[in-house]
Formats: C-alpha cells, sequence, structure tokens
C-alpha cells in the first residue's frame, strides 16, 4: 500500500486520490430568463402616476389580499385579559377599592354569559 499510514484514518484514505473513486461531474445547467436580475433603477421613478399605480394596485382574483396573518383575540380573551389588568390595579381609597370590585363583578357576569 502506498503512501504513510495515519493513525485513526482507513487504509484506502492514504491512495493518492484519499480515496476518492471518480470526480463529480459539474452541473451544465443555467438558470432561466426568468431569473435574470434586473439592473438598477428600472421602472417608474417615485412619484410618477406609474410608481403610483404599480405599488397600490389591489390584488387580482386570484391572489389572496393577506399574505401574512396572525393571531386575532377573541371576544372572551379580551375580557379575561382586561380582568387581569384590573386584577393587578390597586385602588388607594376606599371609594377606589369599591369601584375596581364593581368593574371587577361586571367582567366576571361577562365572562359568564
Amino acid at each position: 500500500m502506498p503512501g504513510k499510514e495515519i493513525k485513526g484514518r482507513s487504509p484506502i484514505a492514504n491512495y493518492r486520490d484519499g480515496g476518492r473513486t471518480r470526480s463529480k461531474p459539474k452541473s451544465k445547467r443555467k438558470s432561466p430568463a426568468s431569473f435574470k436580475h434586473k439592473p438598477w433603477g428600472t421602472g417608474p421613478k417615485p412619484g410618477t402616476l406609474e410608481y403610483f399605480q404599480l405599488h397600490t394596485q389591489k390584488p387580482k382574483k386570484d391572489q389572496h389580499a393577506f399574505k401574512k396573518g396572525g393571531h386575532v383575540n377573541t371576544s372572551r380573551e379580551n375580557r379575561l385579559e382586561e380582568l387581569g389588568r384590573v386584577d393587578a390595579e390597586r385602588a388607594g381609597t376606599r371609594q377606589g377599592k369599591r369601584n375596581l370590585k364593581d368593574e371587577k363583578r361586571r367582567i366576571v357576569r361577562e365572562l359568564k354569559k
């Protein structure tokens, strides 16, 4: 076996080509014309009517109006959030404590509906 043996490597790795059996063929695929980049500065300039129309067009029927969406709170979740805020609030006077207690009762009743 030619070459110097190295501890921890397989014997075939000591061959001249490093154990590789064949080279990988290079891909000759070219990108299609649709993926070519447009040169910088092409298109309508900001402030022109063409630019305004390009950026304010309504979506077509086959396109969706909202591309990204998130979670929308339900009315129950809103009430629970409000209850948490009322619980965290502190009252300094007797009347303020009474108002907070009444508000908490109102929210709890709405949750029970």
